[in-house]
């Protein structure tokens, strides 16, 4: 099996929409997401019909449980919380029930999905330091746990050693190894580039490929500022951070 794997998608329609045209080129099988469809951009209808169209195995994050009551909206920045108000008032019964039911974590054979961390998910942890790993690693039974939440691409596996994907697009996945993967963001990266990303898993081969893709961002940033949301919202976009 080969999957796309999204994460932080956070409303932005033309970055979206770039991510799945790319992942149906190169033939994937199927679409898992790591939550936070909705949040700081302008599209969550848009982004969310997508989600629920193209992905197979979706996870909630704490901006999609924000909108809906389910996380504390006292723990956001304030951009990010007048954000997701704004999404809780544009978003139908339908959309808000969608996202409220979402699971927490999906642990499938030898793969674990979740947004933040498996330990304890809905305290929306950031995999930081390697002080962190042992009580995660020990929080999920399969071989590789997919998360995002941070928005930064990156590997760990349980020997500690962090692999930060900067040239580098390819990695194979060692046997009797562990690993976390962060997926990166599709909609807010935060790793200094600005371009959307996500990760393609094959299974058999135990290849990951972190790929990035230039889109229109402007599109993206002017639909932020049309919809009356923080003006940091749409410029943060072009900086990647």
């Amino acid at each position: 099996m080969r999957a796309g794997i999204i994460s932080d998608i956070h409303s932005n329609l033309p970055a979206l929409e770039k991510v799945l045209e790319d992942i149906d080129a190169r033939g994937a099988d199927e679409i898992f997401c790591l939550g936070d469809i909705v949040g700081y951009g302008a599209n969550p209808q848009e982004c969310l019909a997508l989600v629920r169209e193209k992905c197979t195995k979706v996870v909630a994050g704490n901006h999609d449980l924000g909108v809906v009551g389910k996380a504390d909206l006292s723990r956001f920045s304030t951009s990010a919380r007048i954000a997701a108000e704004w999404t809780a008032d544009v978003l139908d019964f339908d959309e808000r029930k969608y996202l409220a039911e979402l699971p927490l974590k999906i642990e499938d054979g030898d793969m674990c999905l979740v947004h933040a961390s498996p330990r304890e998910p809905a305290r929306w942890e950031y995999l930081n330091f390697i002080s962190m790993l042992p009580g995660q690693f020990a929080s999920f039974n399969g071989k590789n746990c997919f998360v995002g939440h941070s928005h930064k691409p990156l590997i760990w596996n349980d020997f500690g050693e962090k692999i930060i994907p900067d040239n580098r697009a390819t990695f194979q996945l060692e046997e009797g190894t562990r690993y976390f993967v962060n997926a990166g963001s599709i909609g807010q990266p935060r790793d200094g580039d600005p371009r959307t990303g996500y990760v393609l898993f094959d299974d058999v081969s135990s290849e990951l490929t972190f790929v990035r893709l230039d889109y229109d961002i402007k599109k993206a940033s002017d639909a932020v500022e049309k919809a009356g949301l923080p003006e940091k919202l749409a410029s943060r976009l072009y900086r990647g951070f």
